[in-house]
């Protein structure tokens, strides 16, 4: 990738796994890669997905738990002509 916000969110997890004493192999480093793309294509939320994980201590991925809150419908409030 070019983006270079994702290319330093994969560092800090690589960094992060160190951390918590689960170090990658490259082997490692290419299913959590192939696994994001599996995921979403979209960087921005595979820059979610990492962060998450960082954030949480795991270390693997898991897909975005805000990508399966679904929003809610706004709901039309009646007007009353007084």
């Amino acid at each position: 990738t070019d983006n270079e916000e994702l290319k330093t969110t994969i560092y800090d997890f690589i960094k992060m796994r160190k951390t918590i004493k689960k170090p990658m192999t490259d082997r490692a480093l290419k299913t959590i890669l192939n696994k994001l793309n599996k995921f979403t294509m979209n960087e921005e939320k595979q820059i979610l997905i990492l962060e998450q994980s960082i954030l949480s201590g795991w270390s693997d991925i898991y897909e975005s738990k805000l990508e399966n809150i679904k929003q809610p419908q706004k709901q039309s409030i009646p007007v009353w002509n007084v």
